[in-house]
């Protein structure tokens, strides 16, 4: 995680905090538990213009891609996208409303609470 620690001459700095990526792709083991997931739902803001809103989604992490993929529901067989990770960038805002947090891959952002 990056800080600054100038919060005492500039106290708005430490209200947007940047994580970069922090996964070690060498975590990836195959001689770990290959049936424990890291998944679950998450409300993935979609559209444009006035049909602009947050949806429910299934997010499941694969680490051998480094992707999170995203889901209408956990039952679906195929993905409505995914979200490359390895190189993203995390990102929130204590200001705003919490547990709104944002990733930035290279081309696109996500909102996601």
């Amino acid at each position: 995680m990056h800080e600054e620690d100038d919060s005492a001459a500039n106290p708005s700095r430490n209200s947007r905090i940047l994580a970069a990526r922090s996964f070690d792709v060498s975590d990836c083991d195959s001689t770990k538990d290959q049936s424990a997931k890291l998944c679950g739902y998450l409300n993935k803001l979609t559209g444009k213009g006035p049909l602009r809103g947050f949806k429910t989604r299934w997010f499941v992490y694969d680490p051998r891609k480094c992707y999170l993929y995203y889901f209408k529901t956990p039952q679906d067989a195929l993905p409505l996208g995914h979200i490359e990770i390895a190189d993203a960038c995390f990102s929130y805002d204590v200001e705003v409303e919490e547990g709104l947090f944002e990733i930035h891959t290279e081309g696109k952002e996500f909102l996601l609470k």
